[in-house]
């Protein structure tokens, strides 16, 4: 087999693996939505579905679907996870004054967590 061959070959393989995975994904996601409809006919709580919900969005490449879930968590519930969630993607979409504006939003309403106080240190040094 010639070198291009392989490497059309490698290609081909990497290819079928994304897919793979991107249709795993899609199953996480139909399994947490339905969870999710699920605990709100039953009027419980489903912060932990809805944050792995977000995180599987953010895996998908749904980016705003992701976000949204997370601004919705931290209104209705205050999720100090969902901060984080939002702040690490704003962070990986190089939008450093949102991550900046979030992390600063969390630690207003986290103010001993040091984790936060970290995360806020970090983002005004990367930030000068």
């Amino acid at each position: 087999m010639s070198k291009k061959n392989k490497e059309l070959r490698k290609d081909i393989l990497e290819e079928r693996k994304k897919q793979e995975i991107m249709k795993c994904y899609e199953e996480i996601e139909e399994r947490y939505k339905k969870i999710i409809e699920e605990k709100e006919a039953k009027n419980e709580k489903n912060i932990n579905e809805k944050n792995l919900l977000a995180f599987t969005y953010y895996n998908m490449g749904k980016v705003d679907e992701a976000k949204n879930e997370l601004e919705e968590l931290i209104r209705k519930y205050d999720s100090y996870t969902a901060y984080r969630q939002i702040i690490y993607i704003e962070h990986q979409q190089g939008n450093l004054d949102t991550a900046r504006l979030w992390a600063y939003e969390c630690l207003d309403r986290f103010p001993k967590n040091t984790s936060i106080q970290k995360c806020v240190d970090d983002l005004e040094k990367e930030a000068e």
